[in-house]
């Protein structure tokens, strides 16, 4: 049986060895726009997204954005570089969208959930008889701990100067443990590099995968475009109702 390459992993993998080719310890100018030809390269290779119009108008929209960074990087050029991005994820992964706000929260949404997404794609490999998922299988019995333990010691902390004296004198030391393991096992390869490697990833992938639990598209869809005047019911005090009208 002839096993096919999964180049969605390798654009991936690839994306983020490239993030940190062309962002580490680099301002942005030029490579932001190299970065965001290769992000139109693996994104427009499905027909599905060069077929639709939105997404190519909003696409452009983005190029436009990246080359005004190059001409003139300014702080205001860079948001609206970042904002378009977003945007044009939101209406690429989810084109029943029709509200640009739906959109920049949906696009976030996948960016965020790009771990997620990442880790569903990873433990569907096998490699002849081995597959990575039960590998993945203990892992997520150790991440809610994790999680609930860095969540309190964040209250205690704030609550007892005591404790926070301790605790940043714990989080030094398995920093620098961490780091001194790091650097043992890969030489001259530092650590903070190696995060900068796994953000280009997780960048890409939030690019790549698509936000499949996206519920806000069918709110969105379901939305009228017509005006239709609606009487306040003077009953429900007026925070909550606008609250729930937006």
């Amino acid at each position: 049986m002839k096993k096919h390459i999964d180049l969605e992993l390798i654009a991936i993998f690839g994306g983020g060895l490239l993030f940190n080719f062309l962002f580490w310890n680099e301002g942005l100018g030029l490579n932001l726009l190299i970065h965001t030809l290769f992000i139109f390269a693996i994104v427009f290779v499905k027909k599905e997204h060069y077929t639709d119009k939105k997404t190519l108008i909003i696409g452009f929209s983005h190029l436009l954005a990246a080359l005004l960074v190059v001409f003139n990087h300014s702080i205001l050029n860079i948001f609206g570089y970042y904002l378009t991005l977003i945007v044009w994820i939101g209406f690429t992964y989810a084109k029943q969208i029709k509200s640009i706000f739906t959109a920049l929260l949906s696009g976030f949404l996948q960016l965020a959930w790009s771990p997620i997404s990442l880790v569903k794609k990873l433990i569907t490999i096998k490699i002849g008889n081995f597959a990575i998922k039960p590998i993945f299988r203990p892992i997520k019995y150790l991440i809610i701990p994790v999680f609930a333990v860095i969540f309190f010691s964040i209250i205690y902390t704030i609550a007892n100067p005591v404790f926070a004296k301790y605790g940043e004198t714990l989080m030094i030391n398995i920093s620098n443990f961490i780091t001194d393991v790091f650097s043992f096992i890969f030489g001259d390869l530092s650590f903070a590099r190696f995060l900068h490697v796994v953000l280009g990833i997780l960048f890409t992938a939030g690019i790549l995968l698509c936000f499949k639990e996206n519920g806000l598209e069918k709110i969105d869809a379901a939305a009228s475009d017509d005006l239709t005047r609606k009487r306040k019911n003077k009953s429900t005090p007026s925070f909550v109702h606008e609250l729930k009208s937006i």
